[in-house]
């Protein structure tokens, strides 16, 4: 499975509830995700379900690591999560689904993350942003959406919808 959604499968761990300690402590345990992506651009939605598990590395990192699927195949993916100053946020994601790895920068402000791709994607010969907005119900909760614009004329797709719960209820 190619295009954009293994890499926001692995995004979605990033925000935490504004009561958190850090913004990435509530990222750690499994989550389970359902919802819809969009393999590649005009291509028709799927039906997803998605399975993360996420690690400290130290301090300042932590590990994502999952699995996503549809009805025509999985995708696994990693990613590596930095915490910067100022609220901000990197991410650097692999795949072999992907032909490379992708980084990601964004900013943490209250229950939401917005990240974007630091270069632009190549996607069947066209030049994307991709945009992911994450949304906390709480620390066992949350929204993600992917969305790409073609930077050649703006057309913007959804790529990825998904409801997260945590596995096992609450926080471990």
């Amino acid at each position: 499975m190619r295009g954009l959604w293994p890499m926001a499968g692995a995004l979605v761990l990033l925000q935490a509830t504004p009561a958190a300690a850090s913004p990435l402590d509530t990222l750690i345990g499994d989550w389970r995700g359902k919802g819809m992506v969009r393999e590649r651009p005009g291509s028709p939605p799927e039906r997803a379900a998605c399975r993360l598990t996420a690690q400290t590395v130290d301090a300042t990192r932590i590990s994502v690591t999952g699995r996503c699927g549809t009805a025509g195949g999985t995708a696994r993916f990693s990613i590596t999560l930095r915490r910067r100053p100022g609220g901000r946020v990197d991410a650097v994601v692999s795949s072999p689904t992907l032909p490379e790895d992708i980084d990601y920068a964004g900013t943490v402000s209250g229950n939401r993350l917005s990240f974007g791709a630091t270069a632009p994607l190549d996607i069947d010969g066209a030049q994307y942003s991709s945009h992911v907005v994450f949304a906390f119900d709480g620390d066992d909760r949350f929204v993600m959406v992917e969305s790409a614009t073609r930077l050649a004329d703006g057309e913007k797709q959804i790529f990825f919808d998904m409801r997260y719960k945590r596995e096992g209820g609450a926080r471990p």
